[in-house]
């Protein structure tokens, strides 16, 4: 984990540097595209695993879930916190 943020932090000092400098402005573009390849082998590797693959509809299924209470626990929380922010103010 040290040595990701590591490099993260280089990515930035590098940046912040030469940020002026044509090639690395247009440096976006190029990470963005990386990005989708990443995101494309990742699922071929999904693709590929038969634990995962025959076991999708349960794992979706959890997912759904856990992000419809995600959702909720934010919204309830949020209201409860601006009532709260809202009566203190008057």
């Amino acid at each position: 984990m040290f040595r990701i943020l590591l490099i993260l932090a280089a990515g930035i000092l590098f940046g912040r540097i030469f940020r002026n400098n044509r090639i690395v402005s247009k440096s976006g573009n190029a990470a963005t595209c990386i990005i989708w390849a990443m995101l494309f082998f990742l699922g071929v590797n999904i693709g590929t695993n038969s634990e995962i693959t025959s076991d999708i509809l349960n794992i979706g299924k959890e997912a759904l879930v856990l992000s419809i209470a995600g959702i909720a626990g934010s919204v309830i929380l949020s209201c409860s916190a601006y009532r709260i922010i809202t009566k203190k103010k008057k």
